[in-house]
């Protein structure tokens, strides 16, 4: 039905009542609609384009991927907020003209706790598929967080920490899809998600728990199992704190050791580029980054300093019950200064550390007095195990997601310091054999290695890591075309692409033909290592 205004509107003026002004109003219907266990508190037609960017979005584009004037030209959508009960608060937009028939949902990293509409880039954002006219949608997972790292709203607090955990995935994607089938007038075509770090685990959930919500599911970078990456994260920073509480290998001997890492492994897929391809074909020793006896330098490491750097990059031991090799792999130095060597505060990892012992792994959670130094790696943590099923994605056996007709691209940095590339491939590898082979496993299921890359393709951008798995992902469900490999671009203050390589389906890596520009992609191909 027409609002009486819209009809006063069109019989004074004829062609005043635009298709903007029946837009805004069925937009704005949706307020007295009714969905299930969902309130819409506003709903409001947007010119995407004329909004300034928030400043969160603002801090985001500097340190990722993507900057403010990457921003994509967006069309004009319905914003619709609301929230799912008891607490889901959600943003969802939908294109108003023009809408391609499809649905996109994003993850949110490390505890959420913020709706984040406006996030540049891949990670855990929306709008890279709302300028392709998808309905997409973004959610806080329940509860509200001073930032990402903030887990004080878990603390005895055990219903929205299943939010969190899972029940945010099938609540939150339900009711975007009532609310674009009322929007719309029909459901859409195809489903998607995309999630990197706890958006990755979100995605990893999808697949495992709820295989019939999406048709298609992006897992980058995934935050499998909290316990265990709390685990290794506490390996890592206590193998590296002495007893005065300082830093045993700070920040000023960091740059020494990645020149020394990289001289040591850049050659060994072939080709001397300033990249570690393949970071399991290098063999780094730290010891010859030792002192001489007697002799201190600037330019060496004390016998303590290579101590910790051989746990480092050896991982944490196996007898602490993980399941796949947690460590940090050749080339991740560059991430060091963020997240575990950062001067004079906090690294990332010990921020989310502390918040995760403090609130989230255990029973009965110990508060805000307790941190990870606290923690007994030399006990095995059954004591974690009671929560664990709350928030794990670790299960490999995707049987029922593949019946479903779904596919799933998972990605990963090779040089992330967060989420251990060693466990995600281990993870696939276990869904690979789970599934009864490689063959299998790739008509539904492939993971792509990203060399150089970060955790969630975070700064600084010193590899071709700008990629595209939405198109891809849209080609293997909609037309039955598996991905074999995806381009990859590195480009320059100026946006423009400096290198470009192909992303390889693992264990495929990408080596170079020997002929041609090496910062081309066309001069590599995608070969299996000997």
């Amino acid at each position: 039905m027409i609002p009486a205004l819209l009809l006063l509107a069109m019989f004074i003026m004829p062609g005043v009542a635009t298709a903007e002004s029946e837009n805004e109003a069925l937009c704005s219907s949706l307020i007295n609609q009714t969905f299930t266990d969902t309130t819409i508190l506003t709903a409001t037609v947007v010119d995407g384009n004329s909004e300034p960017l928030p400043a969160a979005a603002l801090r985001y584009g500097k340190s990722h991927a993507m900057s403010a004037k990457d921003r994509p030209p967006l069309p004009e959508y319905c914003r619709v907020r609301g929230y799912v009960l008891p607490t889901m608060n959600f943003e969802l937009r939908l294109p108003v003209k023009d809408w391609n028939g499809k649905f996109f949902m994003a993850g949110c990293g490390g505890f959420c706790g913020q709706v984040s509409p406006d996030r540049l880039g891949l990670s855990n954002g929306i709008n890279v598929a709302l300028t392709r006219n998808y309905a997409v949608i973004t959610t806080d997972a329940g509860h509200w967080g001073a930032h990402a790292a903030d887990g004080e709203w878990a603390y005895n607090n055990r219903a929205a920490e299943r939010d969190w955990g899972w029940r945010v995935l099938p609540a939150v994607s339900g009711a975007a899809k009532e609310i674009i089938q009322a929007f719309y007038g029909r459901k859409q075509e195809y489903s998607y998600f995309s999630g990197c770090s706890n958006g990755g685990r979100m995605g990893a959930m999808v697949t495992q728990r709820f295989p019939d919500i999406f048709d298609g599911v992006i897992i980058g970078a995934p935050a499998l199992d909290w316990r265990t990456l709390a685990m290794h994260g506490a390996w890592a920073i206590q193998s590296n704190t002495g007893p005065d509480g300082k830093l045993i290998l700070g920040l000023d001997k960091v740059d020494m050791v990645a020149k020394a890492v990289m001289a040591a492994c850049d050659a060994k897929d072939g080709l001397k580029d300033n990249l570690i391809a393949d970071p399991p074909q290098c063999k780094f020793d730290p010891g010859q980054l030792q002192c001489k006896a007697g002799s201190t330098s600037d330019s060496c490491l004390t016998t303590k300093q290579v101590g910790v750097l051989q746990k480092w990059y050896g991982g944490l031991p196996d007898n602490h019950g993980v399941d796949w090799h947690y460590n940090l792999a050749y080339g991740s130095e560059a991430y060091w200064p963020k997240w575990l060597v950062p001067p004079g505060r906090k690294g990332v990892m010990e921020l989310y550390l502390d918040n995760l012992f403090r609130y989230v792994l255990f029973e009965q959670d110990p508060g805000p007095t307790y941190s990870l130094h606290d923690f007994d790696l030399n006990k095995y943590p059954k004591e974690l195990d009671f929560m664990r099923p709350v928030y794990r994605a670790d299960n490999p056996d995707l049987s029922k997601f593949k019946a479903a007709g779904g596919k799933a691209i998972m990605w990963q940095g090779w040089s992330d310091p967060g989420a251990s590339p060693g466990a995600t491939i281990g993870y696939y590898e276990d869904v690979v054999k789970l599934s009864g082979g490689k063959a299998t496993a790739d008509d539904f299921f492939r993971l792509f290695m990203v060399p150089g890359a970060g955790h969630c393709l975070e700064a600084p951008h010193q590899s071709a890591e700008r990629f595209d798995p939405i198109t891809a992902i849209e080609s293997w469900v909609e037309k039955g075309v598996a991905p074999d490999a995806m381009i990859a671009k590195q480009v320059d203050g100026e946006g423009v692409t400096v290198r470009s390589r192909p992303l390889c389906p693992h264990p495929q890596v990408a080596r170079y033909s020997g002929k041609g520009d090496t910062d081309k992609a066309e001069n590599f191909s995608c070969i299996t290592p000997k």
